[in-house]
């Protein structure tokens, strides 16, 4: 059976390699989710807006998949600031 919390191995097949790595992905999801879910309960149930603002910002800090999201998002912004011409009236003072 596949430990679908273990990194992928390295010395497998591709197609093992493959599904090995979504399985690792979405046990960082599901944990995630899970996060949220008793998050969602917690705040119904009064939770202090600290509390939450501080587990959010453990997700944020802590969880590949939000690290993962915020480097995506600067590399494309990166990517895309490069790649726009830069109009020839433009200033650049």
């Amino acid at each position: 059976m596949v430990n679908p919390t273990a990194a992928p191995a390295h010395d497998t097949a591709p197609e093992e390699g493959m599904l090995h790595e979504l399985l690792y992905i979405h046990s960082h999801l599901r944990r995630d989710l899970k996060t949220v879910q008793r998050l969602a309960r917690e705040t119904r149930d009064g939770l202090s807006p600290q509390t939450i603002l501080a587990e959010i910002r453990n997700l944020e800090t802590n969880s590949p998949l939000w690290r993962l999201k915020y480097g995506c998002m600067r590399y494309c912004r990166f990517i895309h600031t490069h790649h726009t011409p830069v109009p020839p009236h433009a200033s650049h003072d």
